[in-house]
């Protein structure tokens, strides 16, 4: 197995969650580590806050990713908007009337409307972590104990496998908060992971990945609300199957590498990962 791929193996998934047109609606039910009425930034680039609650209004400015807000109109009158993220993948919402909250003195207390398709209750990971040499962990888990705490952890030995079978190296579940479910299953043969990230959409999913994974888009296109939008990433072929709301990457060659599955059921995200050697 290359080594690289376990590092990322831990979900370079969620770009994954990348092209699903997906609406589900970012005000619902309330997680652990989750601000009550308070909403997160998702586009790694920033988004507009406008004066009026239309995209073609005059931009106030530029609020950046992760800036926290704080909505101040519950009753949505503004019409649907579609917004073409990338190639495959479409973004739906509406213009929200929001209050801006941040330690920059320059934006707090600003009110304005933004598009909501790019915001979220749910903590956003740092853009560019970087896990230490003397304290490896992956930057999903990272995010996931950080923004929800680890509630439990069972680690399993595997069992005896039979003569020309591949022995398994280590296997462990684990829980982060009430959120998130993981598992983990390393064999000589390559590595498997898998995980459920409840009350998550693929839009959504589809921000927090590119900033787990992904460091650099292979084409930038012509700016749009978010600033920029992305067609693809380099060695991966991206394919979304709309028919079964879910994306799948595998490697340019169908050869040796990493291949994910994310899917939207109901309100959650099934992640699953498998990278041979």
């Amino acid at each position: 197995m290359k080594p690289n791929y376990l590092s990322v193996l831990t979900f370079s998934l969620f770009f994954i969650l990348i092209f699903s047109s997906a609406t589900t609606s970012i005000f619902r039910k309330n997680y652990a580590a989750i601000e009550k009425d308070t909403l997160n930034v998702l586009a790694p680039k920033g988004i507009w806050l406008r004066n009026n609650a239309s995209l073609e209004s005059e931009k106030l400015v530029k609020l950046p990713y992760a800036t926290k807000l704080i909505l101040l109109e519950e009753d949505i009158t503004t019409e649907e908007i579609t917004i073409q993220e990338t190639k495959y993948f479409e973004i739906k919402g509406r213009m929200r009337k929001v209050k801006v909250t941040s330690q920059d003195k320059v934006i707090h207390n600003l009110e304005g409307y933004v598009f909501e398709g790019y915001l979220t209750k749910f903590p956003v990971p740092e853009l560019n972590y970087k896990p230490t040499e003397d304290n490896y962990i992956s930057a999903d888990l990272y995010y996931f104990e950080n923004s929800f705490g680890t509630s439990e952890k069972i680690i399993k030995k595997c069992p005896i496998y039979s003569e020309g079978e591949p022995p398994c190296q280590h296997t462990f579940e684990q829980k982060f908060g009430n959120v998130i479910v993981y598992k983990s299953t390393c064999e000589e043969s390559g590595g498997s992971e898998s995980f459920t990230f409840k009350g998550l959409s693929l839009r959504e999913a589809y921000f927090i990945f590119y900033v787990l994974y992904f460091d650099e888009a292979v084409e930038e296109t012509t700016e749009n609300e978010a600033g920029t939008y992305y067609y693809g990433y380099e060695g991966d072929v991206i394919l979304y199957e709309k028919d079964k709301n879910q994306v799948r990457i595998e490697p340019k060659d169908g050869g040796a590498g990493c291949y994910y599955e994310i899917k939207q059921k109901e309100n959650d995200i099934l992640v699953s990962s498998y990278c041979g050697c």
